[in-house]
């Protein structure tokens, strides 16, 4: 029985200030073939999640795929691993190919394993990492399946990790006490196993703690004679020990995690992480080991104090596994030594489902009630044969307790993608993207989604969001780091707002061409790192409370109710001299005009609750630079991304509904 633990806190306005780094590493995360440039394929056909993306046709022949990737990240590193749907006696040899010289990662057959090890003037393959003489972004992947079994075999997914050892390593923001979660891992020690195999099996002890972990019973023993390398007599392979779980009904592979908000998103998905570490002595004080050039533990929380919570396999007995690290130490021993390698084992692939490119919708009942962008987390909530039912986890709206919770609803495209770290906004209406070339690519990215920047070339950057990489324009991008910058945010959000002038209004638009109020609002607030509520009603409610007209400041939000009703059904921008903007059924479209022209009546003459033809009119505030100051003169690396302004809910909201478009604020 699994338990996932979350201390949780109270829904409030947030300035997001994500890690600033450039990551030494990318995943290059396969869930779709079609999105494949294949070059041959044996016995083989495209299949499709959750089941896999190869499966063979014929499960008595051997079956083959051979693809060519392009990235525009220059890389020098790479471990290609594969989650295999294979039985007793198959096996999966998985190589590539650079400049016609081939490479191995080894032919996995469960307990008959072998790496192959090689070394010439490119590179060397090193049991489960090649490492090359030179900077690479283009290979061909070749993988093949000897299929001994007679049954149907397959590829579920595929990830390839390729790794820019030049890249400095920069000292990560540490988690803090809203980081908080810890997931309930069963804890085995290595050191109660059979002598022969006690000093030598972190890798299957780990692995085995996250089998039991999904139910799955399996012994440490057994997992360990079932991973053996036996060609190296170790059983430490990667590559082979993710594998094995990927034929225990897991999906299963080796990804490196750039930090800890990333490690942070996989265990609120409960999914812990397998670390891989290295570390000399007093390095990592509390460790059951003195020093190590390779260890295996489970990473299974985080604690009040951003303290990373392990169960660390080398503990003397299992009532000791469960070892708390101090974080700067750990993220020495893991992402600086060791680039962030990490297991990866998921039971339901739908723990990382995603949204399409450039945006997908939720609905209910043919009624749209969101739309949501790549870089949006989604927690699925029901899974049927025709249907997936979603929540929008970062989209709040006010549930049926009182507390806040995300949107629900159909989801009507998606897609599979890891969790990530985002460091950048996209602030261009629709921004064009490009490959390697810069010649444009045939999609465009919304305003507001979150991307993370890999690299800086001259006017662009190299970003990635979902499973894409591309180059987009510096212009069309704000940074963390801008967004520190930024002294009058209130300004700058309505003069982004007035590009959006003249977009066609739609009832649960929320991206660059289609806007309700509430989705101008909040959208135009998540360009600058504010995460606010979904919904007019909502917004009003977390809102801080502005009484007088005279205390209005550029940004802050206009709202009115239904008539003769404290429902808010309408949110507006203040953009100053009187005015507002609005996305309005009115005239179909996004508009600035004079509140004199809405209302008849001047706004200086109006105060908090004022009613005006039987809707009443109130003022409210996300926005506050000042909240900011102190973090603004500290070290970003201090920065506590969670930094909140304490707002009171000043009146109750007895009339909210969520389930009928008769009575939601998107007016």
């Amino acid at each position: 029985m699994r338990k996932i633990l979350f201390f949780i806190i109270l829904f409030l306005p947030t300035k997001i200030m994500s890690d600033d780094f450039n990551p030494r590493s990318v995943n290059y995360f396969i869930s779709d073939a079609n999105a494949l440039n294949i070059i041959k394929i044996k016995n083989l056909k495209k299949s499709s999640l959750p089941d896999m993306i190869f499966e063979t046709i014929n499960p008595k022949k051997d079956a083959e795929v051979e693809f060519n990737i392009k990235v525009p990240f220059y890389f020098d590193e790479m471990i290609l691993s594969p989650s295999p749907l294979i039985y007793d006696g198959d096996i999966i040899k998985s190589d590539v190919i650079i400049d016609d010289d081939e490479f191995s990662f080894g032919n996995f057959s469960i307990g008959k394993s072998n790496s192959i090890i090689k070394k010439d003037s490119l590179g060397e393959m090193d049991v489960d990492t090649l490492r090359l003489n030179k900077k690479i972004k283009e290979f061909t992947v070749k993988i093949k399946i000897f299929n001994k079994s007679g049954k149907k075999t397959g590829i579920k997914l595929i990830n390839i990790v390729i790794t820019n050892r030049d890249k400095n390593f920069s000292n990560p923001i540490l988690p803090g006490m809203s980081d908080t979660v810890i997931l309930s891992v069963p804890k085995i020690s290595q050191l109660e196993q059979q002598v022969n195999y006690a000093g030598d099996i972190c890798s299957p002890t780990s692995l085995s703690m996250l089998l039991n972990y999904y139910g799955i019973d399996v012994s440490t023993v057994s997992c360990a004679s079932d991973v053996i390398d036996t060609s190296k007599n170790i059983y430490g392979n990667w590559i082979f020990n993710t594998s094995y779980a990927s034929t225990k009904n897991l999906y299963s592979f080796i990804v490196r995690i750039n930090s800890y908000d990333e490690l942070k998103r996989y265990l609120q998905k409960g999914i812990p992480v397998i670390a891989s570490i290295t570390f000399g002595p007093d390095e990592l004080k509390n460790s059951p080991i003195k020093k190590t050039t390779g260890h295996l533990l489970v990473i299974k929380g985080i604690d009040k104090n951003g303290n990373i919570i392990t169960n660390d396999p080398a503990a003397l007995n299992s009532s000791r596994v469960e070892v708390v690290y101090d974080k700067k130490e750990f993220a020495n021993a893991w992402f600086k030594n060791k680039y962030g390698t990490s297991y990866i084992l998921v039971d339901d692939i739908f723990k990382l489902i995603s949204s399409a490119v450039p945006y997908s919708e939720i609905k209910k009942d043919d009624d749209v009630l969101t739309q949501i962008t790549p870089d949006e987390e989604i927690r699925l909530v029901e899974r049927t044969a025709d249907s997936i039912l979603v929540e929008a986890v970062e989209q709040k709206i006010e549930g049926k307790d009182g507390k806040p919770e995300g949107y629900k609803g159909y989801i009507d495209r998606y897609g599979f993608s890891l969790p990530k770290s985002y460091n950048a906004f996209v602030s261009e209406k629709l921004a064009k993207i490009y490959d390697d070339k810069r010649i444009e690519i045939d999609k465009t990215i919304s305003a507001g989604t979150r991307i993370d920047i890999l690299d800086d070339y001259d006017n662009f950057f190299l970003a990635m969001v979902d499973n894409m990489m591309f180059f987009i324009s510096k212009k069309d991008v704000i940074t963390d780091s801008d967004l520190h910058d930024i002294k009058d945010t209130g300004k700058a959000v309505i003069e982004k707002a007035r590009d959006f002038i003249g977009t066609v209004y739609y009832w649960g638009g929320r991206t660059s061409d289609k806007l309700d109020c509430s989705g101008l609002t909040s959208l135009i607030h998540k360009i600058y790192g504010y995460t606010i509520p979904r919904d007019a009603n909502d917004q009003f409610i977390y809102s801080k409370k502005i009484k007088t007209f005279n205390e209005l400041k550029l940004g802050d939000l206009i709202f009115s109710t239904k008539e003769n009703s404290d429902f808010v059904d309408h949110v507006m921008l203040y953009s100053g001299d009187g005015n507002i903007i609005e996305a309005t059924k009115e005239c179909n479209c996004v508009r600035e005009i004079p509140f004199l022209q809405k209302f008849e009546i001047d706004l200086k003459n109006v105060i908090y609750g004022k009613k005006i033809n039987g809707k009443k009119i109130y003022f409210g505030r996300f926005i506050d630079d000042n909240t900011l100051k102190d973090d603004k003169k500290s070290d970003k690396k201090n920065l506590n991304k969670n930094t909140k302004t304490k707002i009171k809910k000043s009146i109750p909201n007895k009339t909210y509904k969520k389930t009928s478009k008769k009575n939601r604020s998107k007016k």
